[in-house]
């Protein structure tokens, strides 16, 4: 009769462990999708091509929301290293399971191959930033070209 429980304890704390593991690892995979519903698309964004120092001109970048609630991106962090970014037309929301977009003004400053990261801010608690990746390539203007006057934010 010992045997007989023990054999009985014993499975009962395998389906046990079994059960517990099984819930926390679909815990896990919910909360890991629920915690960066935001992408950009396409991520990085390429710089157009021909884009010479001195240039300034606006972009869009697709956002893509695959959260349930609808999101909002709040803001961003400007700065000025190789490429300049400023902020343009934000506040934006994007409805859940949607796309929207999020527009900067780019000023090129200084020649050379670009990768940087523009850091926008969202009112989602589980994804505070939201990174957008910026590639490509900045030439040097030929003297014959006319100068572009530099972009003012």
């Amino acid at each position: 009769m010992r045997i007989e429980t023990l054999l009985r304890l014993c499975l009962g704390i395998s389906v046990l462990c079994v059960v517990g593991g099984a819930t926390a690892l679909v815990a896990g995979l919910a909360r890991t999708e629920s915690a960066s519903p935001l992408r950009f698309d396409p991520d990085p964004f390429v710089l157009p091509a021909g884009t010479k120092v001195g240039d300034a001109f606006d972009i869009q970048v697709d956002v893509v929301n695959q959260g349930d609630e609808p999101a909002r991106i709040v803001g961003v962090r400007e700065f000025c290293a190789q490429v300049c970014f400023y902020r343009r037309g934000l506040p934006v929301t994007i409805p859940a399971g949607e796309l929207g977009q999020v527009s900067l003004n780019v000023y090129a400053g200084r020649p050379g191959t670009v990768s940087e990261q523009v850091e926008f801010f969202t009112d989602r608690p589980t994804q505070p930033i939201l990174t957008l990746r910026v590639a490509g390539k900045v030439r040097e203007a030929a003297p014959d070209e006319d100068p572009v006057q530099p972009f003012k934010p």
